[in-house]
């Protein structure tokens, strides 16, 4: 690309020659016009030179790989979609007292694909970049401010100090601003001169745009007028194009080549120079002969001093106009990642013009911080705590990783070593505790889970006042249907309510909790004790399936009289009581209660039914199998029928759907709705649709 100061030349060159000191040696002299002298024949060696365009050297094109390619082709602008690109995108905030520090992800990628432009399109057209300016917000408290005249950007820091001389007088939250757009260039910063902590705000949105029209070039000699000139497409030649432009418009028209199937390829890298008019050329060469006399007679020592220079050299170049005409074009070449087909040329057919949108940004609120909030001193970089009205609750004394672990506790780190503080909101104090939570949950709106080190022994802190109410000497501590804590400590569980009152003592080898149960085993014993500790089985049976529909089915092994052991079933009641017995019933085997049936097998057909809570048969003795009972999202059951097909049948016992292949695995994702079935190779979910499980 020719050198800067050939646009120079647009003006006089006596500019660029005048202006030194008037006592200047011989030597000054003659150095100042041989560099004068080498700068110009460089210029006119410029002019002569004609590019050979020649495919560039690449990897090996894959059109197959979406990187060798711009998103989008030219497109008119659509409103609608501009706005819903402002309104998704990303606005971050963070509190420094006394001031709100907000920063909007621009997108400008995104946003210039929208448009129909390379990714080059911004970088080179800055001016052309959206303009956000805060004009409401929302308080976290439901209050609306107004915030038109109550923040600092970096186009209102330009606007104020328009000369460099006046930027040391910047403000703290101005320099923070420039700052951190010179760090980040795909964000706008704002710094809001009130530290009160918001829910939403809303932008004004002006984008500068020119209307556009396309114009396609795909053989050389094709041209496309403009108002400045021609743009003449001088060579297509494998992933290579030359073209001429007017230099006028040239950085506002955008340029796309295409592959063959209509796509933008994406842009590598380009050159361009600077084409003058003959007139300039010839000029250019007479002052470059004018330039190498004044050098002989400087060298004779007929000229000495800048001022006998100057009155040599002024008429003879006074004399050449072509000296200051503004190049007219450029020639450019450009290479792209693959085989050029086309080239479109987007021609700005207007002045610059605005679009203008209004988005409005909600801000993630935790749950926790609705009240009070971590936020930083702008001044000193330390934190502490504020309320909704932007006072200090706590004031800022602690480091950077001050942070919130829920309404009543906070963390930070220092020298490596994590500290926890409780936090009372009430009397605003923010006291060190001597354990760490083992994770944020709060239980019960009462407890937090505390160990004095990570992976320690556990014990239960009382959020709202940061004591030990349950000793940190607990291997295991685990909240059931919000109730009940089941609690291992040396190698033995137990359970505590909810008021911490020991429901079973600590003496059994495995706690299951089931329904307002507990299935509690202690060596070879097993028993189902009430929410009240009460044991209401003792040793009857040595095996629990689940409570469902009011029954629990159990099981216990015995020999029989001929020695041979039997397993024996039963259906207990919420009392523990037998309500069905399955053996004296005349089956063999059963399922638990799946939305209010349950699947049985008669000891003497080995057929399948299903029978409801009070152990009627609802369903004959017919199928060959029951692979799971009645999905609670269809109603439906999983079974075989007699001529051995899988089926999906109702409560009624209808054939809903017929399937190649026996049921094999039944799988669990989530809530009911999410079981899925196989039959053969194929999955299905509750209802029999085909379905391909995450």
């Amino acid at each position: 690309m020719a050198k800067t100061w050939i646009k120079a030349l647009a003006y006089s060159w006596l500019m660029l020659v005048l202006g030194a000191c008037q006592q200047e040696t011989n030597e000054t002299l003659l150095r100042q016009l041989d560099q004068e002298i080498s700068q110009f024949e460089s210029l006119i060696e410029l002019t002569d030179l004609r590019i050979e365009l020649k495919p560039a050297k690449s990897t090996p094109f894959d059109a197959s790989n979406n990187s060798n390619f711009e998103e989008t082709l030219a497109n008119e602008i659509k409103t609608e979609t501009l706005q819903n690109f402002f309104d998704s995108l990303s606005v971050g905030i963070r509190i420094a007292h006394p001031y709100t520090l907000i920063n909007v992800d621009t997108d400008l990628y995104k946003l210039q694909s929208l448009l129909g432009h390379d990714s080059f399109y911004f970088m080179e057209h800055a001016d052309m970049t959206p303009r956000f300016h805060p004009t409401e917000v929302v308080y976290l408290d439901g209050q609306r401010a107004s915030v038109t005249d109550e923040y600092v950007s970096k186009a209102a820091i330009t606007a104020k100090y328009k000369a460099d001389s006046q930027m040391e007088n910047r403000t703290p939250a101005e320099r923070w601003v420039l700052q951190q757009s010179q760090a980040r260039s795909s964000s706008d910063f704002f710094v809001l001169t009130k530290a009160k902590p918001i829910t939403s705000i809303t932008y004004d949105i002006s984008l500068p745009y020119r209307e556009t029209r396309v114009g396609h070039a795909s053989a050389a000699g094709d041209t496309l007028s403009t108002p400045a000139g021609d743009i003449k497409l001088l060579a297509i030649t494998g992933n290579q194009i030359r073209y001429q432009i007017p230099t006028a418009v040239a950085e506002h028209i955008t340029v796309q080549a295409l592959y063959q199937d209509g796509r933008p390829l994406r842009k590598q890298g380009s050159n361009s120079a600077t084409l003058y008019s003959g007139q300039k050329i010839n000029d250019l060469r007479q002052a470059l002969d004018e330039m190498r006399g004044a050098r002989k007679q400087v060298k004779r020592g007929r000229i000495t001093t800048q001022e006998e220079l100057e009155k040599y050299l002024e008429p003879r170049l006074d004399g050449l106009p072509g000296l200051q005409e503004p190049a007219q074009y450029l020639q450019v070449t450009a290479t792209y990642a693959g085989p050029v087909s086309k080239v479109t040329f987007i021609i700005p057919e207007s002045d610059v013009k605005t679009l203008n949108f209004t988005s409005t940004y909600p801000l993630d609120t935790w749950e926790e911080e609705k009240e009070y909030r971590v936020a930083a001193d702008f001044a000193t970089g330390k934190n502490g705590i504020i309320d909704n009205d932007g006072n200090w609750m706590v004031e800022p004394a602690m480091d950077q990783y001050f942070r919130m672990l829920n309404r009543h506790y906070f963390t930070d780190q220092i020298d490596n070593r994590e500290n926890q503080y409780h936090f009372d909101p009430a009397t605003g104090r923010l006291k060190k505790v001597d354990y760490l939570l083992v994770e944020s949950a709060i239980y019960q709106d009462r407890y937090v889970r505390v160990s004095r080190q990570t992976n320690g022994p556990r014990g239960l802190a009382e959020v709202a006042t940061g004591k030990v109410v349950l000793p940190m000497e607990h291997t295991m501590l685990h909240l059931q249907d919000e109730k009940f804590w089941i609690a291992g400590k040396n190698g033995k569980e137990g359970v505590l309510d909810s008021a911490l009152r020991q429901v079973l003592p600590a003496r059994f080898d495995n706690i299951d909790f089931d329904n307002g149960f507990f299935q509690a085993r202690r060596g070879k014993t097993l028993d189902l004790y009430d929410s009240k500790g009460r044991n209401l089985t003792h040793g009857k049976y040595d095996h629990f399936k689940r409570f469902s529909d009011g029954r629990l089915l159990a099981s216990v092994s015995r020999k029989n009289q001929d020695g041979l052991v039997r397993q024996y079933a039963y259906f207990l009641d919420r009392q523990g009581k037998v309500a069905i017995d399955l053996a004296a019933r005349g089956f063999s085997q059963a399922k638990v209660f799946r939305n209010g049936l349950a699947a049985v097998r008669d000891a003497e057909s080995e057929r399948w039914g299903f029978i409801n809570p009070a152990g009627k048969l609802v369903l004959p003795m017919r199928y060959k199998d029951v692979s799971f009972g009645f999905f609670e999202a269809s109603g439906y059951a999983p079974v075989r029928l007699s001529n051995g097909t899988s089926a999906l049948i109702d409560k009624q016992g209808n054939v809903i759907k017929t399937f190649t292949g026996s049921f094999s695995h039944v799988r669990y994702e989530g809530d009911d709705e999410n079981r899925y079935l196989r039959a053969g190779k194929n999955w299905y979910d509750a209802f029999g649709n085909p379905v391909q499980p995450e």
